[in-house]
């Protein structure tokens, strides 16, 4: 059984309550999954969940510097996110996906913890963007990204960070902030991007 499938399972029976949009959402994605139109490879979710909990170390207090365990549905969220793919190309389905979710529930940790897996196992000379309305806020994902980064390579072996970004020294992808306030937007090639508190953009700049 999949994550997905173990936490689908749960919201149906009753296990784990949640709201009617979400419930429609998972109903959603059970029947394109028993459909046979998409192919559901797991392999590089996996790969990357598994990344997480044994290399990713928590950036805040009480569980600074403890490994993450992810609850059931941030594993399943990730599953479906890398998954779901097209039969004939093999491309993903799913590149934009907005994540609601009441504050101090694991939201930052878990983007934190998928964009610095995207830094040390992506493609290679990839951008990859911390994003907010303003400098701050951006630079909490930032800098939790950053804390992972130091827990992960103390010694400064495999990557880099100045006070512009982060580098992955062996692949040249980079993570940096850019927020309502950053100028000269234009020029960047993005390849990934965590946008928080997006309920508060004033324009879609």
């Amino acid at each position: 059984m999949t994550y997905f499938e173990e936490y689908y399972s749960k919201c149906k029976s009753g296990v784990i309550l949640v709201g009617t949009e979400l419930m429609q959402c998972l109903n959603n994605l059970k029947a394109d999954l028993d459909g046979g139109l998409w192919l559901y490879d797991t392999r590089h979710a996996h790969f990357r969940i598994a990344f997480m909990q044994r290399l990713c170390r928590q950036s805040k207090s009480p569980y600074y510097g403890k490994p993450i365990e992810l609850m059931l549905w941030q594993a399943a969220l990730l599953e479906v996110i890398y998954s779901f793919k097209n039969k004939e190309t093999g491309l993903r389905r799913f590149n934009k996906v907005i994540l609601l979710v009441a504050r101090k529930n694991g939201k930052t940790t878990i983007m934190e913890a998928d964009a610095f897996t995207e830094l040390m196992c992506g493609a290679g000379g990839e951008e990859i963007v911390c994003s907010s309305n303003d400098d701050r806020q951006a630079s909490i994902a930032f800098n939790g990204i950053n804390k992972m980064r130091e827990l992960f390579d103390p010694k400064g072996r495999r990557t880099h960070k100045n006070q512009s970004f982060i580098i992955n020294k062996n692949n040249g992808s980079v993570i940096y902030k850019l927020s309502d306030r950053t100028r000269n937007k234009e020029g960047g090639n993005i390849d990934y991007a965590i946008l928080d508190e997006s309920h508060e953009m004033r324009d879609e700049r």
